[in-house]
């Protein structure tokens, strides 16, 4: 477990709804913010992600669509391939901007889970 409920709680005031979505986000490799799942679920999240070596993946849920951040963990770059990977991962989204360490989009609602396995999968192969 990447986080205990009751560190997790007293030092970011977690509601149970926070927990259960940092709960399933450590199931799936990524946090989905919503309007119950804010700004401290999210410090959590991020310091986890850095604590134990693992990209900082969050998709943030919007009226119309959604944003995806993919960040790797510090020190560590995509390669060409990798990249070009992403780049095919992220054709149906309706925008990004990929560098070296990190991928940002937009894409509809519906179409976040799996674009952040296909992801999720890329950065797998480059570890």
């Amino acid at each position: 477990m990447l986080f205990t409920k009751d560190h997790s709680a007293q030092e970011f005031a977690l509601s149970d709804t926070e927990l259960r979505a940092l709960e399933l986000a450590q199931e799936c490799g990524w946090l989905t913010l919503t309007r119950e799942v804010g700004e401290h679920a999210l410090a959590c999240w991020q310091n986890d992600c850095a604590r134990f070596g693992r990209a900082f993946a969050v998709v943030r849920e919007e009226p119309t669509r959604v944003s995806i951040w993919f960040v790797l963990m510090s020190g560590r770059e995509w390669t060409c391939d990798d990249q070009r990977r992403i780049r095919a991962a992220l054709a149906c989204s309706t925008g990004f901007i990929l560098t070296d360490s990190q991928a940002r989009a937009f894409a509809p609602l519906g179409a976040e889970t799996a674009l952040m396995e296909r992801l999720l999968a890329v950065n797998a192969l480059g570890q």
